[in-house]
């Protein structure tokens, strides 16, 4: 059975989510190692990695930790969660470049081997702190598109909506502008859950794993395997540095 490796990579974000589910902050400092990532890997067999924080696109051996998983010739899936916020944007007077945007990024991400997934963030808070944030997505679907026409390169927006009374009609304005914009098809869309920052907001449910058929494990900043307890990780990082 292929086995998934979820690592959180970094504890460290370029933004301050007022719900994020793992207490990421722009003072946080914790980075996992690359002689700890190769450590944990598989010594036999396949296996699939999801790269995530914190803000994996901080981390400086990320490429490096992608390029040693694919090497190994056992790893048939590459998962990056990100907030997108570091990716390479080019910019004209009027705003966001698009066309030069998308070529920035597909050729950041033709450097890792297919079979490779990005899975952007979409919420309220990256889009009020960033008014460009749902074009520079548009972006990232144009890149991928051409992508795909080259190899297993896939994109799904991970988009998370506030219930009330965090918002007044459950971020459905969001939704719609998904719609509007022709990401709805490609996104993700769940309520914020309780845990992490949002382990007090009794409106939202607890996290529900859906049952995988693969095994996974959830690994933490420190290196440390926490199995699949998705909430014990998020406490586990609450008290890193």
């Amino acid at each position: 059975m292929t086995k998934r490796y979820y690592f959180a990579i970094t504890n460290k974000c370029n933004r301050s989510c007022e719900l994020c589910s793992c207490y990421s902050e722009p003072k946080r400092n914790t980075f996992l190692s690359l002689e700890k990532f190769k450590k944990i890997l598989p010594e036999e067999g396949n296996f699939e990695i999801q790269l995530e924080g914190g803000e994996p696109l901080l981390h400086p051996n990320l490429e490096d930790m992608i390029f040693y998983a694919q090497e190994t010739g056992r790893c048939s899936k590459v998962t990056l969660g990100t907030n997108a916020v570091l990716l390479p944007y080019a910019y004209s007077d009027s705003g966001l470049d698009y066309d030069k945007s998308v070529e920035n990024i597909k050729n950041y991400f033709s450097k890792f081997k297919p079979s490779f997934v990005i899975k952007p963030s979409i919420n309220f808070y990256l889009i009020e702190k960033d008014k460009l944030h749902l074009d520079k997505c548009g972006a990232i679907w144009g890149a991928f598109k051409d992508l795909k026409s080259i190899g297993d390169y896939s994109l799904v927006f991970n988009v998370r909506i506030r219930k009330k009374p965090l918002s007044e009609d459950d971020d459905q304005w969001l939704v719609d502008e998904l719609e509007r914009i022709k990401l709805k098809e490609i996104s993700n869309i769940f309520f914020y859950q309780r845990y992490g920052y949002a382990k007090d907001r009794e409106e939202l449910e607890e996290p529900f794993i859906i049952p995988n058929p693969v095994d996974f494990y959830l690994i933490s900043p420190d290196g440390k395997n926490w199995g699949k307890d998705l909430i014990a990780r998020s406490e586990g990082m609450k008290d890193l540095e």
